[in-house]
């Protein structure tokens, strides 16, 4: 009887042992990054004609395949098919189009014409709402600036930190023309570095604010674009208006 009891459960611990087993491989998140990028729901075909359709904070995105590098779900939770927290994409300036084999074969010579931009859910509509209506304000009254100065050819007055210039901010461009707005009517800037700290030529500038949909955007572009600030503005915004339906 003894004997019987114990086999019993030797039988009973084993199969659910080997449930667990199947559970946790058939929800095991995909090890490789082609396997994770397929499983967003990404094709694995640069130059496929149907836009990649996938969903931020519940707001869905249509984006042009050949725009998108990347697309990450954060490592706490499980991939689902059409939904990501971060999108990666990239253009190049000044035709914004989407990737080619042309662009594929000149991607190394034309590094400083590519435009880096990222779409993400990661952060709350509080802490973007926090972010965006006050970060410029505090950054601009707590940073002791060198120098401030308009440069009308710009479109721009230039604030140059007492600082190092390979830091975020250490050359901020702030709109002369205070109608320049973010997609949400707040101040625009653009945040660039200035690796070698010699002159007004930015090494790399950022600009990021929350589009219509609450999702968040970032864009990267090479220092001596930066007279051309309003053309890749209103490029990134055409790009993103088109990928939400809602113009930005």
């Amino acid at each position: 009887m003894f004997r019987f009891i114990s086999d019993s459960r030797f039988l009973s611990l084993f199969f659910w042992v080997t449930t667990l087993v199947i559970v946790i491989a058939c929800s095991k998140q995909p090890s490789g990054t082609k396997e994770k990028q397929a499983a967003h729901g990404l094709s694995a075909d640069l130059f496929d004609i149907n836009p990649f359709e996938v969903r931020l904070n519940g707001r869905l995105f249509r984006i042009p395949r050949g725009y998108v590098s990347t697309v990450i779900t954060y490592s706490s939770t499980v991939i689902r098919h059409g939904h990501a927290n971060h999108v990666s994409l990239f253009t190049y300036w000044p035709d914004f189009k989407t990737q080619s084999v042309e662009n594929i074969r000149e991607r190394r010579p034309r590094f400083k014409d590519q435009i880096k931009f990222y779409i993400t859910s990661g952060v709350d509509k509080e802490s973007l709402l926090f972010l965006e209506e006050n970060r410029l304000e505090k950054h601009l009254k707590r940073t002791e600036w060198r120098r401030i100065e308009q440069k009308p050819t710009l479109g721009l007055v230039i604030y140059k930190a007492k600082a190092k210039g390979y830091r975020w901010g250490s050359l901020t461009y702030v709109p002369i023309d205070e109608s320049w707005r973010t997609p949400n009517g707040n101040r625009f800037s653009l945040n660039c570095q200035n690796i070698h700290d010699t002159n007004d030529m930015p090494s790399e500038c950022e600009a990021s604010y929350r589009l219509k949909n609450n999702v968040h955007l970032s864009y990267y572009f090479h220092g001596k674009h930066v007279e051309h600030w309003q053309e890749i503005d209103r490029a990134i915004r055409e790009i993103m208006t088109v990928a939400t339906g809602v113009k930005q």
